[in-house]
């Protein structure tokens, strides 16, 4: 299980981050062998991750993810062609990659 902090900077949300990332599938990329596109499983995989989503109360602090439901949202997070470049948006892409067991996260604060 991994938590997630969750932001709301400037009007840039991580739970709207991460909708947008787990919607879109990976960029061809012949040179590392990536066909590109979504297998039933891929699919599968990150509906989990928004039904996850979608429980989220308003208040919400943070996100709970199981291991494989996290491994999978760090996937396509790395996939991603990012198309913006700015701290609020990194502090989002570092505490979804860098989540924490529930314990750990909330100890550190």
């Amino acid at each position: 299980m991994k938590a997630i902090k969750l932001y709301d900077l400037d009007g840039l949300k991580t739970t709207d981050v991460i909708r947008s990332v787990i919607s879109r599938p990976p960029q061809p990329n012949p040179r590392m062998g990536i066909a590109g596109g979504l297998t039933i499983a891929d699919i599968r995989a990150r509906c989990r991750v928004e039904d996850e989503l979608d429980k989220l109360t308003p208040d919400a602090a943070t996100l709970l993810l199981e291991d494989a439901d996290h491994a999978t949202t760090v996937c396509a997070f790395n996939d991603f062609p990012w198309g913006a470049s700015n701290k609020n948006l990194l502090a989002i892409i570092d505490a979804v990659l860098d989540a924490k067991e529930p314990a750990t996260a909330a100890t550190e604060g």
